[in-house]
């Protein structure tokens, strides 16, 4: 059985210090990095098991032009209820840089709930 994570975090210093009494091989250090954004064209559920982190991952959602696409927000996290800082926001299409293509910003004051576009 693998041991529990020491951190999570995107950054990481490490240091190794020894004395001269006894000697041995060293340590054994691994590490994982857990994808943030993406493009997704399936049912999916999508989480972010630590909010404490500074991020910004952006997700590409397609769906058939038959089809609608729901988002349905269970919950959030965050130590801070400042809005601008812990955020979901919805876009119409793939131009996350367009102002206007903004459909709804969730943040935890606002509460969790169901967008469709």
């Amino acid at each position: 059985q693998p041991p529990q994570p020491v951190i999570s975090s995107n950054k990481i210093e490490m240091i190794f210090s020894t004395d001269n009494v006894i000697g041995y091989k060293g340590f054994l250090f691994s590490y994982t990095v857990t994808k943030c954004g993406g493009d997704i064209n399936s049912p999916t559920t999508i989480s972010q098991p630590n909010s404490s982190l500074l991020l910004e991952c952006v997700w590409f959602v397609t769906a058939p032009p038959d089809k609608v696409i729901t988002i349905k927000i269970k919950s959030m996290r965050s130590i801070l209820m400042l809005c601008d800082y812990n955020n979901i926001k919805l876009y119409d299409g793939h131009n996350v840089t367009n102002a206007s293509s903004l459909i709804d910003t969730v943040c935890k004051t606002r509460g969790p709930g169901v967008n469709q576009t």
